[in-house]
């Protein structure tokens, strides 16, 4: 399906396109919708979601420990506009695949935009449906799933989603749950002075 319906080929003959020429070629051919709205964005709508807001650090234990759980302790409200070391961060298919090629010479040339979340889109769904096929996953490719324990009683669990980070903590007193936080991606994004805020101002 994905072949067909997305990429035009396989998805993973796709992932070696390598760079813009090529990735240009795809979308010049037109054989999918994608490429086909692709190709429009580039062409009409090249600016369009530019935003200099860094991308979200890979979000392993550690700096999830030294980052974001004291951020969850100091601030009640930390889980409505959630920062990164006190700065907006984007998450989402961006952040975790920006080393791809594809992605990385589209972001050097035309920065942080629609089109360039889109090609991520298309990279990170082409390496899961790898992943499915049994494709090794990278060594250093963070778990889609972790968990551990914060302190006594106190756990929280790190999801990649579609959207991005998604954190919940638990923190559990005389058997019962005394305190859950939620911390979703689209409170990442929707920072107000996040990705989505700087990609509409001046439209």
């Amino acid at each position: 399906l994905a072949a067909h319906s997305i990429y035009g080929m396989p998805p993973a003959g796709w992932l070696e396109l390598g760079g813009m020429p090529a990735l240009q070629s795809w979308i010049a051919r037109g054989a999918t919708t994608c490429a086909k709205l692709l190709g429009r964005m580039f062409a009409e709508l090249p600016t369009l979601g530019r935003a200099d807001v860094r991308l979200m650090p890979a979000p392993r234990s550690d700096a999830l420990m030294t980052v974001v759980v004291p951020a969850l302790d100091r601030d009640p409200d930390y889980a409505r506009a959630p920062t990164w070391e006190g700065l907006p961060a984007e998450t989402g298919a961006l952040a975790r695949v920006r080393e791809h090629p594809l992605v990385a010479g589209l972001a050097a040339s035309a920065g942080h935009t629609a089109a360039t979340r889109f090609v991520a889109r298309l990279v990170d769904l082409a390496l899961l449906l790898g992943e499915l096929a049994g494709a090794p996953r990278p060594p250093d490719a963070l778990p889609w799933v972790q968990a551990f324990a914060v302190g006594e009683a106190d756990g929280l669990a790190a999801v990649q989603t579609a959207r991005g980070l998604l954190l919940h903590r638990a923190r559990i007193a005389e058997g019962r749950v005394a305190d859950y936080q939620i911390v979703a991606p689209t409170e990442w994004n929707f920072h107000p002075d996040g990705a989505l805020a700087r990609g509409l101002a001046g439209m």
